[in-house]
């Protein structure tokens, strides 16, 4: 893979991974902070050919959830807060921590400080900035970071055939396609679902008769059978679904649609092996 800032140009058939520190500023890096606003916050990579072909244009999104590392290099839960930009905190003393504001609440705001011993940086001319927040037992974290990883495995590359694509990352949430599901059918009772096989009780012969409710039951037949149950309702429910909604997507609906990186190009070279 060879990368021209964020354009990328790959083989067809090759690995390779997009791996981006998000900033809320183009000259020197201040965090990007996601909203504690967002339901079920998720990130999406869409590649998509910039001509048609005979049968149709190619598109295909990958989704991730938003993590980080933590300090000890364990992928965690991005934190998310309630203010969206870092609240400024002052410079702090040498030896002195910083502590929570007063009537300030955990997961409040990412704090950002400098400390007295540093020397000012004379790009930004300023010292540098550290940050810190603190979770829900007050414990205060200083790793904070959010990056957009994809990882884009041969399997997937090998059908990109020789030509430009174009792929953008967007940062989206709404409600789990699950929940979206389960709710189709309790506002469309009016449609065969026992043509479909959705469950309307709990089989007795199933293992945790007894303990299991219906409606977890009922979500775990949505989960083993999301396309079956995404096509009955959209044949017949048109609207249900937003037009790009698709049957595999973890969101049965997407809201707040936020671009994190706008169309970008990206150039598939052909694999002769392909080709001889």
């Amino acid at each position: 893979m060879e990368s021209f800032s964020n354009e990328r140009r790959v083989q067809q058939g090759e690995d390779f991974n997009i791996d981006i520190l998000l900033s809320q500023d183009q000259t020197e890096y201040i965090p990007f902070i996601v909203s504690s606003e967002r339901l079920n916050p998720f990130l999406v990579c869409t590649v998509a050919s910039t001509k048609f072909e005979k049968n149709e244009r190619y598109v295909m999104s990958m989704w991730n959830e938003p993590t980080m590392l933590d300090g000890d290099l364990n992928e965690i839960e991005l934190p998310r807060f309630i203010q969206t930009v870092p609240y400024p905190l002052g410079e702090m003393a040498i030896g002195v921590l910083p502590g929570l504001p007063v009537g300030h609440d955990p997961f409040e705001a990412l704090y950002q400080y400098t400390m007295e011993e540093d020397e000012i940086d004379p790009e930004t001319n300023h010292k540098p900035y550290h940050y810190i927040y603190w979770d829900d037992m007050l414990v205060p974290h200083y790793d904070y970071e959010f990056r957009v990883r994809f990882n884009f495995t041969g399997d997937i590359t090998q059908h990109w055939g020789s030509q430009n694509y174009m792929y953008q990352i967007t940062l989206v949430d709404g409600e789990l396609m699950n929940d979206f599901m389960l709710a189709g059918h309790d506002t469309n009772p009016e449609l065969d679902w026992q043509s479909l096989g959705y469950p309307l009780e709990v089989p007795e012969d199933h293992p945790d008769f007894g303990t299991i409710t219906l409606e977890e039951f009922q979500r775990q037949w949505i989960l083993d059978h999301q396309r079956k149950m995404f096509d009955f309702i959209k044949r017949r429910v048109p609207n249900y679904f937003q037009p790009d909604v698709e049957w595999d997507s973890p969101l049965g609906t997407i809201s707040t649609p936020q671009a994190i990186m706008t169309p970008t190009k990206l150039q598939v070279d052909n694999n002769l092996r392909n080709i001889i």
